[in-house]
């Protein structure tokens, strides 16, 4: 998966139009193997580490870890954060600003876990733009986000609408 997104912004850089890419896209049996791995298939786990590992899944790319798993799934419990925070706070880590991606990596990534699929990527260049020009936030964006319909339909899914 880490390879698709940087392929993705590269072939628009290289000029390449939203719906040639779009159309390889809906063409390829990878869309859905690569949608498939952001969604988390456990029904017998504790619904707030499913949405705990789903931010790190989309975030970070890797599994939650012990410690993610039960200091994040805590603060999330204890109403001290919500999975919005998580985003945030896991977008400012030093874990991910190592990995120096971009910021329309970035909203592509946040995108998946906010939407469940890959975004329109004229949208994501002209929120990135204004993310670059200081005009918006990540943050900002989160507010956007969780406000759509299919997170609400993921939180009820999780039966995690106390938490958000």
């Amino acid at each position: 998966n880490s390879e698709i997104i940087p392929a993705l912004v590269e072939r628009l850089d290289d000029g390449e139009t939203v719906e040639d890419i779009a159309d390889d896209l809906i063409d390829n049996d990878r869309y859905s193997e690569i949608l498939s791995t952001f969604r988390l298939h456990d029904s017998n786990a504790d619904r707030v580490n499913c949405i705990v590992r789903r931010v790190y899944d989309c975030i970070l790319e890797r599994p939650a870890d012990e410690y993610g798993l039960v200091e994040f799934g805590n603060m999330i419990r204890d109403y001290e954060m919500t999975p919005d925070d998580l985003v945030d706070m896991l977008i400012d880590s030093a874990e991910y600003q190592n990995m120096e991606r971009s910021t329309e990596y970035t909203l592509i990534r946040m995108y998946i876990f906010y939407y469940d699929r890959l975004p329109n990527m004229a949208m994501v260049r002209s929120y990135a733009d204004k993310i670059n020009s200081g005009e918006m936030t990540y943050r900002d964006l989160q507010e956007i986000w969780s406000g759509s319909i299919p997170y609400h339909n993921m939180i009820m899914d999780y039966n995690m609408e106390e938490y958000v």
